[in-house]
């Protein structure tokens, strides 16, 4: 493996490690193991991909901090993952014993059968970009907080688009989109979007 490689895989371990002890032991015990096996330049890419889905995560938990959902706040807080996306495990990590608005998170998948409104945030990776028009469609006009990462998501009416810009994870709000399903979203956030 290349000493750059390996120094970037160091720095990645390291900096995730802070936000996910338990889990980074797990991830760099595996990253020690392909190096040894060979697996190269492709460990850095994996990960690269961790980093950025921990990344993602924890936008989507600062969101549900800086958003307020009309009506009662009583239940769970419950964000739905769209297909089988490794950000469900980087979700789970972050929100784990964590509360917002004095509402324990809770994260689970999105079946294809399940009642859109009963989540309060929607995740749509880019890999399930086939389902935006349907979970958009079934989510129309309610208090649910769609995030994705398709081109065209804001366009199809979703909220809150993941982009890439200089090699960092950024964001764009569609702000009518969040009125229109009565959603109030932090100024913070808006002012962090059009960045």
């Amino acid at each position: 493996m290349p000493i750059g490689a390996m120094v970037h895989m160091n720095s990645v371990v390291q900096a995730a490690t802070v936000r996910h002890p338990k889990l980074c032991r797990l991830c760099a015990a595996l990253l020690v193991w392909m190096a040894a096996a060979g697996a190269g330049v492709p460990v850095v890419r994996a990960a690269e991909q961790l980093d950025e889905e921990y990344v993602k995560a924890a936008f989507i938990y600062n969101f549900a901090k800086f958003t307020q959902w009309p009506g009662p706040k009583a239940g769970a807080l419950v964000i739905g993952v769209v297909g089988r996306d490794s950000i469900n495990t980087a979700l789970k990590a972050i929100a784990q014993g964590k509360v917002v608005s004095g509402r324990e998170i809770v994260v689970r998948g999105l079946g294809k059968d399940d009642d859109v409104r009963a989540f309060h945030i929607i995740f749509i990776p880019a890999s399930e970009e086939r389902r935006n028009a349907d979970v958009l469609g079934r989510v129309s006009g309610a208090a649910v907080l769609t995030v994705g990462e398709s081109p065209h998501f804001l366009r199809d009416g979703g909220i809150v688009q993941f982009v890439i810009r200089e090699n960092r994870v950024r964001f764009r709000i569609n702000a009518d989109a969040a009125d229109h399903g009565g959603l109030k979203i932090g100024s913070q956030l808006l002012l962090l979007a059009k960045e």
